[in-house]
């Protein structure tokens, strides 16, 4: 399992993806995205969209993009920073981290270019849709927040701008 540290998600979202099938599996958020979706980050496109079935669908990631631009196609949702790996996938990270030691750039790269290096050279990463029920602690305002989320099971995590 890897997860951004300032994450807190709910139990069953971690369960679920232990139990997803793939060697390498992501959490995206297909809630619809706010008017402001160009100032979010960690936007990911998919083969397909989440059909909201009570069965989760076998979805690839194709990418996930830093800032929505008009060269980027519409994404299905939000990655949250969290992913499982197996055996083959746990591999397949090592050597895509070895790949991306070899840029120039490299102290500047995130997980989502670790993903996005391992879709380019033809790894299969699986996607796990889920709807809210995540939050991301980047403010104070977030931290307000995060009391709500750990005493509100029904809390949905708010779209901010910048987040």
């Amino acid at each position: 399992m890897i997860t951004y540290g300032d994450l807190l998600f709910r139990s069953y979202i971690l369960h679920a993806l232990l139990e997803m099938p793939g060697e390498i599996v992501v959490v995206v958020d297909a809630s619809p995205l706010p008017d402001q979706a160009d100032r979010l980050r960690d936007l990911a496109r998919c083969s397909v969209a989440d059909n909201r079935a009570l069965f989760q669908q076998d979805v690839d990631l194709q990418g996930i993009e830093a800032v929505r631009t008009a060269e980027v196609p519409v994404p299905q949702g939000r990655w949250i920073g969290m992913l499982r790996a197996r055996a083959d996938g746990c591999r397949w990270l090592q050597d895509g981290l070895a790949q991306l030691r070899q840029r120039s750039d490299f102290p500047s790269l995130g997980l989502p270019d670790l993903l996005n290096q391992l879709i380019e050279t033809g790894r299969p990463v699986k996607v796990m849709y889920i709807q809210g029920h995540w939050l991301d602690i980047n403010n104070q305002d977030d931290l307000r927040n995060a009391a709500d989320f750990a005493h509100c099971e029904r809390y949905q995590s708010p779209a901010r701008p910048g987040e």
